[in-house]
Parts: structure tokens; C-alpha cells; sequence
């Protein structure tokens, strides 16, 4: 069987409960088999017009599941829960990281930024699951009566629904490293702690600035082009998925060595919020952070290489 089989396999399969994927996966490429020996024909024709012939695999998913579909039905199930998925894995850490680290610079009250960047990241969170049931309720409703759209195996992680993910992701990895980058640079010249001088304190150590900030900014930039490359040049999606893996590796393992080191945040900035920056309560935030790190860019890698082994 070709990678168009095992692609459209591999699709429904991922959508069913894991006690039942192994028995659906041998049943499903015994039926293929069955009826290409019927076919008689060219064997990769005969495989895309079997594949034609059994329709949407997110659609054949779900009979396979029996899913109860509300408030979206099973024309659309598929496609909302992926795009609902997407948006929330990112969007969420990435506002409470964003909005703690910006809130920092403006407000000298650590518990406080916690608090703000906690409820952002939750109302973020709550605006965007409400915005894409609404949507593919009202689009689930309005098409209830018309055929389901014609599906072919040319759809199988090229169709709208996929160039759709494809631009969402682009534009929320974008947004967030070049918001970062911007934060880094903000957070030299904005700060919510003054030193005797009148100058501002930054939230990040100065010293890291001779090598490992321009460290950093050089990876995400390199991060921001790969992504960029990959929207417009989906097939070389597995090339880039391992050159994302080093780099973010990079990313990950610099971030590891600052924040376990402790010399990631600027002591003074820390000294004069009053926050007593040793110990466990050192030891707790770096934690955090590094774990929100760890997560996020885990997330992404995982999803990076199933997409593209998937095409």
C-alpha cells in the first residue's frame, strides 16, 4: 500500500478511542486491499478511486466512534476540534507568558502580574472556544440540508480545511516569537523599577546580553523563517520538522541553562519589587517557566512532525 493509504488510515485511526485503533486499522486496510484486488487495475489508480469511493475519513471516523455531535454535527466535528485544539495549546500559555512577562515591566507587584496574566490567558481562552463553537455551529446549521461537499484523496492534508490550520498556526507562531523579541528589547527601556539614577531596571540580567540574548534572537528569527518557508513550501515540511527540531532544541536547552542557573531574571529588578529572589521561591518561578517552555514547544515539535510524515 502506498503513503496515501496509510495517510488516509492514519487519519481516521487518530480519531477513534486507543483501545479500538489496532482492530480499526487492520479492518480498514483488509477492506482497502479487498476491493484494489477488485479493481484489477493500476494499483495507485485503483487505490484513489477505493479511497474516492469510501469518502472524508473524518466523516467515516465518526461512525467508527458513534459520536453524539452537539453542538456541531458530523460534517464539521472533525475540522472544529482540530482547529479548536490548535488554538488553545497555543493561544493560552502563550497569552499568560506574554502578559506576565509585559505586566512585569509596568507593574512592581509580582503576585499581581500572576493574577493578571492567569485571567487573560483564561478569558483568551474562553473568547476563542466560544467564537469557534459559534462559528461552526451557525456553519453546521445553515449546510444541514445541502449534500455533503464532494471529497477526494487530493484532500488528504491539502484541502481548505488543512491550508485553513496551516495559516492560523503561521500567524499565532509568528505573532508570538515576534512579540517576544519585541518584549526583550521593550523591557531594556520600560520598567516599572527605577535605580537611583532614574534609569530603568530591566527585568531580564544585562550581562546576558553580551552572548546568549543574541543567541536567542538569532534562533527565533531563524524559527520565524522556517515557519514562513513552511507555509509556502509545504513540501518540505520533513526537512524543516527537524531543522524546527534543533532549533527549538537550542531554544529549549539555553532557556534550561539560564533558568536553572538562576541567571535568567536581573536580581536587582527582583531586589526592588521586593521579592526574596532565593531559594525555593527562585526555584519555583524558574520551574514554572521552564515547564511552560518545555510543554509548549513539545506540543508544537509533535504536531510539526505528525504533519508532515502525515503528507
Amino acid at each position: 500500500m502506498t503513503a496515501l493509504v496509510d495517510q488516509y488510515v492514519a487519519t481516521v485511526v487518530g480519531q477513534v478511542p486507543r483501545r479500538r485503533r489496532q482492530d480499526i486499522e487492520q479492518e480498514l486496510r483488509g477492506l482497502i486491499a479487498e476491493e484494489v484486488d477488485a479493481l484489477g487495475a493500476d494499483a495507485e489508480d485503483a487505490e484513489r478511486a477505493v479511497l474516492t469511493r469510501m469518502g472524508n475519513p473524518d466523516l467515516l471516523a465518526a461512525r467508527y466512534e458513534d459520536r453524539q455531535f452537539s453542538p456541531v454535527g458530523p460534517r464539521y466535528f472533525s475540522e472544529y476540534t482540530r482547529l479548536m485544539s490548535t488554538w488553545l495549546l497555543i493561544a493560552v500559555p502563550i497569552t499568560f507568558v506574554l502578559v506576565l512577562f509585559a505586566s512585569m515591566l509596568v507593574i512592581a507587584d509580582l503576585a499581581q502580574n500572576i493574577k493578571a496574566a492567569g485571567v487573560s490567558s483564561v478569558t483568551v481562552g474562553l473568547v476563542v472556544a466560544g467564537a469557534i463553537t459559534v462559528l461552526y455551529f451557525v456553519k453546521d446549521r445553515r449546510d444541514a440540508g445541502k449534500p455533503d461537499r464532494v471529497w477526494s484523496v487530493d484532500a488528504l492534508g491539502q484541502g481548505p480545511e488543512a491550508r485553513q490550520a496551516r495559516a492560523a498556526s503561521t500567524i499565532i507562531t509568528v505573532t508570538m516569537l515576534v512579540g517576544l523579541i519585541v518584549l526583550i528589547f521593550l523591557q531594556r527601556v520600560v520598567s516599572s523599577v527605577r535605580d537611583a539614577s532614574g534609569d530603568p531596571v530591566p527585568l531580564i540580567d544585562p550581562d546576558l546580553w553580551l552572548f546568549w540574548i543574541p543567541l536567542v534572537i538569532a534562533l527565533f528569527i531563524i524559527q520565524i523563517a522556517c515557519t514562513l518557508v513552511l507555509f509556502f513550501r509545504p513540501g518540505w515540511a520533513r526537512v524543516l520538522a527537524w531543522l524546527n527540531l534543533v532549533v527549538t532544541g537550542a531554544s529549549v536547552l539555553i532557556a534550561g541553562i539560564l533558568l536553572l542557573s538562576d541567571q535568567f531574571f536581573n536580581p536587582a529588578f527582583m531586589e526592588a519589587i521586593d521579592v526574596p529572589w532565593s531559594g525555593i521561591v527562585a526555584a519555583t518561578i524558574n520551574g514554572f517557566i521552564l515547564t511552560v517552555i518545555v510543554s509548549v514547544t513539545l506540543i508544537d515539535t509533535v504536531a510539526t512532525f505528525i504533519r508532515a510524515y502525515r503528507r
